[in-house]
């Protein structure tokens, strides 16, 4: 009849019907792979399947973890093949980087005066960075006091990400003497006696 036409005409047309929600949780770090997307779809007919692009994932829980930073096409799909596409996007905040990494070496050798200093970009929030050599943390990524070796920089942001990076302090060769050559004077009073000596190491010209 008509309205048994009628009826069943709407009753399709419901099936057919979704509600499609997501969330999306935006990546820890930098080139992480830890997104999510959860979807949930309502209406249509028997048990909804949902599926992701560009990972081809698919499930009957509409959860996507391990995602990385991505635009992602979600799909819903029911027992009749009726479905319904959105999009969404998992987000990652900038690269985590130094933007500045300078050092003053030692002027002379076995001295700890020398200095890093290092400024960094992208990440979340403020940074802490932290010598790993001591374990020294401060705020602002200046490291005094400091003798010549490798040294580990790390810089953390506000969710934990990290970026490291090696600084060399150097030191000049040790200043030695080499030789010292005497020449004593003949005679009592005399005025002609001199001392010779030789040196190495140290830094530039050097004075006796």
């Amino acid at each position: 009849s008509k309205n048994s036409l009628e009826s069943a005409s709407i009753t399709a047309e419901k099936a057919r019907f979704f509600w499609l929600s997501t969330t999306m949780t935006r990546k820890n770090c930098w080139s992480a792979t830890n997104g999510n997307i959860a979807v949930l779809g309502t209406g249509g007919t028997g048990i909804l399947t949902y599926s992701i692009y560009p990972t081809n994932a698919s499930n009957t829980s509409g959860v996507f973890n391990n995602l990385f930073a991505s635009i992602y096409s979600v799909t819903i799909t029911d027992a009749n093949n009726c479905s319904i596409t959105a999009s969404t996007t998992v987000q990652q905040p900038n690269a985590l980087n130094f933007s500045t990494v300078s050092n003053t070496n030692l002027n002379c050798f076995a001295n700890t005066n020398a200095s890093i200093t290092v400024t960094a970009t992208g990440g979340v929030g403020a940074y802490l960075f932290t010598n790993i050599n001591n374990g020294n943390s401060n705020l602002n990524g200046n490291f005094n006091n400091l003798a010549a070796a490798n040294y580990t920089i790390q810089v953390s942001d506000a969710i934990a990400c990290t970026r490291t990076t090696i600084v060399q302090v150097t030191q000049p060769a040790q200043l030695l003497i080499s030789s010292i050559s005497v020449q004593h004077n003949l005679c009592f009073g005399d005025n002609n006696g001199n001392i010779t000596f030789g040196a190495n190491g140290g830094t530039g010209l050097l004075t006796y």
